[in-house]
């Protein structure tokens, strides 16, 4: 079992500059290519590849960081057994892309595959900085990540982005940085904004539409929505029914469906329909299922509905579509320096 905490440290002096504080005892490495570099204060870049070393790891935050994750390959199950999430569980796998802060919490992080070949960068940017960076767009910042940012909260922040072709491109060459020594710093933190910008600017756009959306709504509805939201995602498998969204939350089936559209753009159905298609292309992408095996795994029993419904979304078949990231990730094995 490895132990690792992350930090913020406040500088004494001023009370303002904050480092990150990343420890593993005894040097522990996570994977054989583990590595952890502040390029400056306040930003720090984890990168996970190779073959996993420590297949469960125990990690603790106190003061977080502004996380921005990215899973490039492997799979990880984190889940949080102190503080506000104390129960939850988070799921990262390939073309995973996520923001968070989680103050004052520890838990553990699993691999599904205990002797899989893992890639992983994680951007950890301290609070004072994020606000720093971002002081002509704080109108943009969903007000959650807003709050926990400037220490008005203790309420954990996470926000999933979208599988991004461009931002897989820029981790790959994060993962095969040719440089070394100083040159290389300059390459990780060029990279790592780049990938935080593209997060950001999606998470933004998101979050303005939803406000211009649910203008007509309370912030505790919102609130529920959010949380019907939560719940219909957690267990793919096996959805609840609307009527038992509907009444975990206090609202009526209309209700529901008028304010779930409101916030989210879509009918909630559809939403929950699209993002276990998504679900689904990332585990072909992963190259560690095939078709029926992706289609069980979000709830579809007939394999025929399954790739009606793959084929109406993506404009591609299940089968084809693996067919073409086998024959991508030939070509990628075939050319990737050793």
């Amino acid at each position: 079992m490895c132990r690792l905490t992350i930090d913020v440290i406040t500088s004494a002096d001023s009370g303002t500059d904050q480092t990150i504080q990343y420890a593993c005892p005894d040097d522990t490495q996570l994977s054989t290519g583990d590595e952890f570099i502040e390029t400056r204060p306040g930003l720090g870049i984890i990168i996970q590849s190779g073959r996993i070393t420590a297949p469960r790891i125990e990690f603790e935050y106190i003061n977080a960081p502004i996380e921005f994750g990215f899973q490039v390959a492997g799979r990880a199950r984190t889940l949080f057994r102190h503080g506000h999430w104390r129960g939850q569980v988070l799921e990262m796998h390939q073309g995973s892309n996520s923001i968070t802060c989680v103050p004052r919490s520890a838990g553990t992080v699993e691999w599904d595959d205990k002797d899989a070949v893992v890639g992983m960068v994680d951007v950890i940017l301290s609070p004072s900085l994020f606000l720093e960076i971002l002081r002509e767009n704080l109108d943009e910042i969903p007000r959650d990540l807003l709050r926990v940012a400037e220490g008005r909260s203790r309420k954990p922040f996470h926000w999933q982005g979208a599988n991004s072709p461009s931002r897989r491109i820029t981790l790959q060459r994060m993962l095969q940085c040719p440089y070394r020594g100083g040159v290389r710093t300059l390459y990780y933190e060029g990279l790592a904004l780049e990938l935080m910008g593209s997060l950001l600017h999606e998470c933004f756009s998101e979050s303005t539409r939803c406000r211009k959306n649910s203008a007509g709504l309370s912030p505790q509805e919102i609130e529920r929505v959010k949380a019907v939201r939560d719940v219909l995602l957690a267990d793919l498998e096996n959805p609840p029914s609307l009527s038992d969204l509907a009444v975990g939350v206090g609202m009526s089936d209309t209700k529901l469906k008028r304010s779930f559209r409101a916030v989210f753009g879509k009918p909630i159905f559809r939403f929950y329909r699209d993002h276990r298609l998504e679900k689904a292309r990332e585990y072909l992408e992963n190259g560690n299922m095939n078709v029926s095996e992706a289609a069980y795994r979000i709830g579809y029993l007939s394999l025929g509905h399954f790739s009606r419904a793959f084929s109406e979304r993506f404009g591609i078949t299940p089968k084809k579509y693996l067919i073409e990231r086998q024959r991508k990730n030939v070509v990628l094995n075939a050319v990737r320096p050793s």
